[in-house]
């Protein structure tokens, strides 16, 4: 075989003809050799297509306009030929190298593509086949039992694909007796054997083709990057030599994944040992090799990254906020769930946490960061400098102070009568017409204001009015009230406690006023400022604050109709009967004359005596009665509320809300008096016995009062123990001036002890 590798000086000798090609069809004239038969296929060396190709574009025009085709039409391939080569075979040899290039080009765009191609190492695959005589690797000993099974398998199986076939043939294979895999593997070593003497032949009559070969693996000989499991593998395989990574890369990364954290540690040292070596290295082989990219891969993986940090007395990072606390405790629970499942069902259950259980997930994750930056700067002083700067923006934002909330957005010239009456009536609106655009509905709500009655309009003005003013008061208001208005914020204790005095003196002035003034301004303020409820009556509470004492006016007597009304309707609202079967036990042993003499703290004995000695069907008679009263009391409620209109039932529900409120606060007072109370002197004992005992004489109880007993007789469903204790305690809270208030105060404190000190309201 003659060697054309000299490019134009080599070329001078006859090529050498390796095979006839079946007429290809000329693209242009000009060749001198007359009309074109079959042509005989020759070997260009790559310098000769190198030379090719730069004789082509060198006859192309220079504003090459025109499409490929019509270009190559007019092509004089004559005026390419050099050497020995002629014309066809020039114009055969670059439509072969131009057959993979897309064609919507001009011809100079596809000869410089068609340059790179040949320059590049990636085109060493044609190598192949433009050399039909280059030696073809081997076949492995599995693809030796592939090629002789195949087609035995798809004749039996004609329904089988060949994806199926081949997972068959390889599961036959694995099962195959070592003998017969021996008979394999000594087969493709005696051809690998003759493989690599007749590729050292070719190339060594081929020079130019093992530069390219060398330059196509150059990213295969690179250094490999040291990761842990990269290492780890590596060991695990040096005693199996004739075993394939492929074949066993998915059961070895499994075996990595379950392996233990102490295990996994020793290959993290020792990869981080070997990473500065590596690096070096790396620039080492980047120098010689000017195509090559470094990896951007590193070194260690987020898990084993935070497995080293935690080794080395890093802290660890807490959650960012409360949601994320209380997810990370969420999650553990629930391992039967997927990632998504388990965080659709955080999302539920965080909803219907109370809000101060939410902010007690914020306070401690607040703390958590407070703790863990602490920690951090202990654990980076210990750290060789260079290494302290790769913490320095982590611990500088931590003492950045956080940024300011914005403020709603206000306009300079004010709102108009017509934005808020768009703002007040687009949401019903658009649920009229949910096909309508936003701009199409503001535009049809503004034609709506524009034929409007002018008193209407006049109100809406006012309205406007009323909004702009509140917006200067509430832009007027310090900023560090805007850190408290969103109900979702992490406070401060500081913060909260100042919050909560504001709130107190606020609510001590006039809070009926305040809500109702809130509650007819809020629905517009949110809707104008684009807030969210808790934020809104943030900042409407502040402009109350700063309200004009002449605009408040108004209100404070619409608040005195309102509590009058309030009043009214819970005089005539049923009072609730005894929660427990013990409590109305109690309501009627305590009226009895055989413990009528005693002492407070031996009546309760003596109730609680009594009540182990009655018999089951004694107690289940009782607790059927409760069941009776209670289900009187719903069909009485029931009733008493169908004869009020649709507002006295909000006001009412607003009623017993406020109630309930200040009964809780009336029982933390309680509590926080127990300490005072059992100093009292035997004076205050003796009296305030006299006074239970007057009082449980009286028939006349609050509907409080009755609910006190109730919780009271529930506590001490055993022996009422705790009789003198409570007792004591409400002694503190009896006004001397209101007989009836300090006696209903003792009947409480009766009842809470364990018994009920006054007759059943029913």
């Amino acid at each position: 075989m003659a060697d054309n590798s000299g490019g134009s000086s080599s070329a001078g000798a006859n090529p050498v003809t390796v095979k006839q090609e079946k007429g290809l069809k000329r693209t242009g004239s000009g060749s001198d050799d007359g009309p074109q038969a079959k042509v005989p296929r020759v070997e260009f060396s790559m310098e000769d297509r190198v030379t090719l190709l730069g004789m082509v574009k060198a006859q192309l025009p220079k504003r090459d306009s025109h499409t490929y085709k019509s270009t190559m039409a007019k092509f004089e391939w004559n005026k390419v030929k050099f050497g020995s080569y002629t014309a066809d075979q020039c114009r055969q040899e670059f439509e072969y190298i131009q057959a993979d290039i897309r064609k919507y080009k001009s011809a100079t765009e596809i000869v410089d593509e068609a340059l790179s191609l040949v320059r590049s190492p990636s085109y060493f695959h044609k190598i192949s086949s433009l050399y039909p005589n280059m030696p073809k690797k081997p076949l492995t000993p599995f693809f030796q039992y592939y090629s002789e099974k195949n087609k035995s398998v798809k004749e039996k199986n004609p329904t089988f694909s060949q994806t199926k076939i081949s997972q068959v043939l390889s599961e036959k294979y694995k099962g195959l007796p070592e003998k017969k895999k021996q008979k394999y593997v000594q087969r493709y070593a005696s051809e690998m054997k003759e493989y690599e003497e007749k590729k050292n032949l070719f190339y060594k009559n081929h020079p130019e083709l093992q530069l390219a070969s060398a330059k196509k693996g150059e990213r295969n000989k690179a250094p490999s990057t040291p990761t842990p499991y990269r290492l780890w593998l590596n060991k695990q395989l040096q005693d199996k030599p004739d075993v394939k990574r492929s074949e066993v890369e998915s059961e070895m990364r499994q075996q990595w994944r379950n392996i233990s954290d102490k295990k996994r540690l020793k290959w993290i040292q020792l990869s981080l040992k070997h990473q500065q070596e590596y690096e070096k290295s790396l620039e080492e082989y980047a120098k010689t090799h000017e195509n090559f990219k470094p990896t951007t891969k590193p070194l260690l993986t987020k898990t084993e990254k935070a497995l080293y940090d935690k080794h080395q007395g890093k802290p660890t990072r807490p959650p960012m906020n409360g949601y994320s606390l209380f997810c990370s405790h969420f999650m553990k629970l629930k391992n039967g769930m997927t990632a998504t499942q388990r965080m659709q069902a955080c999302s539920k259950e965080w909803k219907k946490l109370s809000e101060k259980e939410r902010m007690e997930y914020a306070n401690r994750t607040a703390q958590a960061m407070k703790e863990y930056f602490e920690n951090l700067q202990k654990y980076v002083e210990t750290l060789p400098p260079e290494e302290q700067l790769l913490y320095r923006k982590e611990l500088e934002a931590s003492r950045r102070p956080t940024k300011p909330k914005k403020k709603p957005v206000t306009k300079k010239n004010g709102f108009s009568g017509v934005e808020v009456y768009v703002a007040e009536m687009k949401e019903k609106f658009e649920k009229k017409n949910p096909s309508l655009k936003a701009k199409t509905v503001e535009k049809t709500l503004t034609e709506k204001y524009k034929a409007l009655p002018a008193a209407k309009k006049k109100k809406y003005e006012e309205k406007a009015k009323e909004m702009n003013a509140l917006s200067s008061d509430s832009d007027s208001s310090d900023d560090d009230d805007d850190d408290d208005e969103d109900d979702d914020d992490d406070d401060d204790d500081d913060d909260e406690e100042e919050e909560e005095e504001e709130d107190n003196e606020s609510e001590d002035e006039d809070p009926m006023a305040r809500d109702l003034w809130i509650e007819h301004n809020l629905q517009s303020y949110m809707q104008v400022h684009k807030l969210k409820e808790g934020r809104a009556k943030k900042s409407l509470q502040l402009a109350w604050e700063n309200l004009e004492k002449s605009k408040k006016v108004p209100w404070r007597k619409q608040a005195v109709q309102v509590q009058a009304r309030m009043k009214q309707l819970l005089d005539g609202h049923p009072k609730k009967p005894h929660t427990s079967a013990y409590g109305i036990f109690t309501s009627e042993i305590i009226k009895g004359e055989d413990i009528a003499h005693l002492a407070h703290k031996e009546k309760m004995k003596a109730v609680g005596v009594k009540w182990k000695e009655t018999s089951k069907v004694e107690k289940n008679k009782y607790e059927a009665k409760k069941e009776r009263l209670w289900k009187k009391y719903r069909k009485d409620v029931e009733k008493y509320r169908k004869t009020l209109s649709e507002s006295d039932q909000q006001l009412l529900e607003r009623a017993m809300k406020v109630k309930s409120s200040m009964k809780g606060k009336k029982k933390g007072s309680k509590a926080t008096q127990g300490a005072e109370e059992e100093e009292t002197s035997s004076d205050e004992e003796s009296e305030s016995e006299s006074e239970e005992e007057e009082a449980s004489s009286s028939e006349e109880e609050s509907d409080d009062e009755e609910e006190e007993e109730e919780e009271g007789a529930e506590e001490n469903t055993e022996e009422g123990k705790k009789g003198t204790e409570e007792t004591e305690s409400d002694e503190e809270e009896q006004k001397p001036d209101v007989t009836k208030e300090s006696q209903s105060s003792d009947e409480e404190s009766s009842s809470s002890s364990g018994s009920s000190s006054g007759s059943d309201s029913e």
